[in-house]
């Protein structure tokens, strides 16, 4: 596995120069403190100079998050750390626009640190009951066999693609056979040697040490007395500490065996946290152990834990070649074209791949968040933790312009989601979690390893009500939602299920009556059943936008707590603020774009329109030339697991803008699936000759 620290030579041009950090001005000025009379500027030095937003966020906290450097240039995506795109030359500088086109952003105000509850912890409970695995069990099983079917038919395809290059070029044809011997070995492989791999991989990230029990209790002398009493009851050897020098505040174990499990804790988590709140994320970790295993005598095997350990290995493989494959395209310029593209293929395979585990992923942090409180019940400590993960992981975006890849690479093992945190951590400390912190419906999650934080927290806080102590957060019921507003986002696939069940049905009448059963017809009518679901609900998801630029901006936390809306229907918003994402070819498909405001930060989703594809190599109107500036961001707002902008518009204060087209790739998509449904239907399987004219035949006695 190729190593994650890539020592690139740093490059700068123009690109880098013109761009600015999130925590520098657009000319170089001296930044003021947050508290500082400097940083209250007038309206007129605001037109002049790019503001700073990150040091103004809002993300501050009375246990503030330290950013501890790292060594890793594959964890440092901010604009002077990494190397610039290629084949990037300067621009001139376009002269400003009007007042009424170009952003502008709002007075900087001072940050405010929130406060926290600090609940207590029960004195008196109720020992709770064992939670019953056997669904973990049968959902483990089913999640096997769901990567295995995903594995095989990606290099089933992979053959296949290959077979016709070889064909079209050299007039060679091979068979192509499904690769289970391969895809078999591949999996097993993973699995076994997990631990050891991730434990080499780990210390990759950057600098980072083992960490002894004495170490850990001079600061958390609680989680040490948890961790030995832990491994001594059961005869089990004792957990293998890791200390990482990482900004991001994460907790997270791997392994399947006693002797070869780690626990990996961050520098971001050993700030951010006490050791109340610690000790409550050590045993969530714990309890991971003790959920899904089969006991030998006096070891054991974590079957749950390990297969999640397994996919994360799997996972690292297709990841970390289109991470190089990227870092490769800003070393060789003339090929950067051909190595980007294909660090694209690549990072659709890990996409598709990720999907095998996240239900199990999901289900197994509840799980253990309640098996948690048989270790330690104190869930209001448990619930601040999550917390204060999600309030360090804005300090990370904003202090490095970006997300690590780490979060990507150990996604089905980390506690919370970086968009999660993001969302809540840049929220004003004046906002109470309960005017965000509203119940999702459970299948608006499915694209996310972590169950929802509105889930976990509820949880937690409806212990904390049954054992007769404050709740640290209170988490409002959840609002109804029309079953119009379900079906309408589900259109596409309650499309796709209707043309299957109608194609199987008609084929088997064809069997009957005309002796002549056709599998193709559901296959033709569920492509026709999916693009007609997908136009229904096209003018629902992207209404119409305005014309003219709105009188005053909707704060980004109204915007997304108005109603129980689903995100089939897009509210259109305007916004202004900085960009920030990844300033790399990594970042050339737009999967780390973010628009920082003064009250809140939401994540960007960017499709080019049609007309903007010669861009996608990082072509001139690019969103990445666009990093680090303040930018006017207009698109459809929706609230699925997360809240997210589609974006149409982006524009500079020089007037540079970058076009969107997620409704014109929606409408050819769908027109694109009805055509394949119609085409299947009419010259695919026997169907055709339903309608095809009975040819005379010949008399040949005559």
């Amino acid at each position: 596995m190729p190593e994650l620290e890539d020592n690139l030579p740093i490059q700068k041009n123009d690109l880098t120069e013109g761009c600015v950090k999130p925590t520098e001005l657009t000319n170089d000025l001296p930044v003021p403190e947050i508290n500082s009379p400097e940083a209250l500027a007038s309206s007129a030095e605001l037109e002049d100079h790019s503001p700073d937003l990150s040091n103004h966020s809002p993300a501050a906290e009375t246990n503030p998050v330290e950013i501890a450097p790292i060594s890793s240039e594959l964890d440092s995506p901010s604009i002077e750390s990494s190397a610039p795109p290629p084949g990037l030359n300067p621009e001139v500088p376009a002269p400003e626009g009007s007042p009424g086109t170009t952003p502008q952003l709002p007075d900087p105000q001072v940050p405010v640190q929130r406060a926290w509850r600090n609940a207590p912890r029960p004195q008196k409970w109720t020992q709770l009951q064992r939670p019953a695995t056997w669904p973990l069990w049968l959902l483990g099983l089913g999640t096997l066999a769901l990567v295995y079917l995903l594995v095989l038919t990606s290099f089933y395809w992979v053959g296949q693609a290959g077979s016709q290059i070889l064909f079209l070029t050299l007039r060679y044809f091979s068979w192509v056979q499904p690769p289970v011997g391969i895809t078999v070995g591949l999996l097993w492989l993973c699995f076994t040697t997990a631990p050891w791999v991730l434990g080499w991989s780990v210390k990759r990230l950057g600098t980072g040490r083992a960490l002894t029990l004495a170490e850990l209790g001079e600061r958390f002398p609680e989680t040490a007395r948890l961790l030995e009493k832990f491994s001594t009851d059961r005869r089990w050897p004792p957990i293998k500490l890791w200390y990482l020098e990482h900004p991001a505040p994460l907790v997270w174990s791997f392994g399947w065996l006693p002797r070869a499990h780690w626990l990996v804790i961050t520098a971001g988590a050993e700030s951010a946290l006490d050791d109340r709140e610690l000790v409550a994320l050590v045993a969530q970790e714990l309890s991971r152990r003790l959920l899904v295993r089969l006991p030998l005598g006096r070891t054991a095997i974590f079957l749950g834990l390990g297969l999640l350990s397994g996919l994360t290995l799997l996972h690292h493989i297709p990841y970390l070649i289109y991470l190089h494959l990227a870092r490769l395209g800003e070393r060789w310029r003339r090929v950067s074209w051909l190595t980007g593209t294909l660090s694209w293929l690549f990072y659709g395979w890990w996409g598709l791949w990720r999907w095998g585990g996240l239900g199990f992923a999901r289900v197994f942090t509840c799980y253990a968040d309640r098996r948690a409180m048989l270790i330690t019940p104190d869930p209001n400590a448990l619930a601040r933790a999550i917390l204060k993960l999600n309030v360090g992981t804005a300090a990370v975006l904003q202090e490095k312009g970006g997300l690590p890849h780490l979060y990507n690479l150990w996604e089905l093992l980390l506690p919370v989601h970086p968009r999660w945190g993001v969302f809540l951590g840049t929220l004003p400390p004046e906002v109470p979690w309960e005017q965000v912190l509203r119940p999702r419906w459970p299948w608006l999650n499915l694209s996310l390893a972590q169950a929802d934080v509105t889930t976990r927290l509820g949880h937690l806080m409806r212990l904390a009500q049954d054992w007769k102590i404050p709740p640290e957060v209170t988490i409002p019921p959840r609002e109804p939602l029309p079953w119009q507003q379900h079906a309408l986002y589900l259109a596409p696939w309650l499309g796709l299920g209707a043309g299957w069940l109608v194609g199987w049905f008609v084929g088997l009448l064809m069997g009957w009556f005309l002796s002549q059963p056709d599998r193709w017809v559901a296959v033709a009518l569920a492509w026709f059943g999916w693009g007609c679901g997908t136009l229904v609900r096209v003018n629902f998801f992207y209404p119409d936008l305005p014309r003219t630029r709105p009188e005053a901006e909707p704060e980004v936390v109204q915007a997304v707590t108005v109603g129980a809306h689903s995100p089939a229907y897009g509210q259109p918003q305007y916004w202004q603020g900085q960009l920030l994402g990844r300033l790399s070819w990594d970042n050339a498909l737009g999967q780390d774009l973010w628009l920082a405001t003064r009250k809140g930060t939401i994540p960007l989703h960017y499709q080019p329109s049609p007309s903007y594809l010669r861009h996608l190599w990082l072509g001139s109107r690019h969103p990445l030339r666009l990093i680090g500036k303040p930018v006017a961001v207009q698109g459809w707002l929706r609230w699925g697991a997360t809240p997210w902008l589609d974006v149409e518009q982006m524009e500079t204060r020089q007037g540079k803008k970058t076009k969107g087209g997620h409704p014109i790739w929606a409408t050819l998509a769908a027109f694109a699936a009805i055509a394949i449904g119609v085409y299947i239907l009419g010259f695919v399987g026997v169907s055709w000759q339903i309608f095809a004219p009975t040819e005379s035949i010949p008399d040949l006695g005559s």
